[in-house]
């Protein structure tokens, strides 16, 4: 890979083309702008996670939902807490990843098109849900079931929280 610059390397192709600047601007058709609804497509299809990626939400909050449901009393056995523990890293890991995932498909983006997506609050609501996996691409059955499970043990972990805050010590 050239470790040259882009405006490097179209300077370089005008040199060895020949033809001068004005010719060429006259020959060449505009580039064809994209719309938002097209960047937005292939931003979800870049930011949103995959299945395993998935796999590894679910495994955290089933595991940190244990870990609340079943810890009584002030003591918690060293199991639970190691569970607990497990389980936070395993959601640390998701969302730290689906962090680099919308920080890559940001940069792929704007790489194509310098303009594209100034950040404003507009675009921070519009992608909010899809480095988190509830709103990546049009969706297969299995994506649709991984997303149902995911919400419903986000609430079971929401519960056992609130369980576990009012439980007397």
């Amino acid at each position: 890979m050239s470790r040259r610059t882009r405006s490097q390397r179209q300077r370089a192709a005008r040199e060895r083309g020949g033809t001068p600047a004005a010719q060429r601007a006259m020959t060449t058709p505009p580039k064809k702008e994209r719309s938002v609804a097209d960047r937005m497509a292939l931003y979800r299809s870049l930011a949103s996670p995959g299945v395993p990626a998935r796999l590894v939400l679910i495994a955290g909050l089933v595991l940190v939902s244990i870990s609340e449901a079943a810890g009584t009393g002030r003591t918690v056995p060293v199991a639970l807490q190691v569970l607990g523990a497990l389980g936070g890293f395993c959601i640390l890991f998701f969302v730290g990843a689906g962090m680099l995932r919308h920080y890559r498909a940001i940069y792929r983006i704007r790489r194509e098109d310098p303009g594209a997506w100034q950040p404003t609050m507009s675009f921070a609501l519009a992608s909010l849900a899809v480095p988190l996996g509830f709103s990546g691409p049009a969706a297969s059955p299995r994506d649709r079931l991984l997303r149902r499970v995911t919400l419903v043990l986000v609430l079971v972990y929401a519960i056992t929280t609130i369980l576990a805050i009012n439980r007397p010590h």
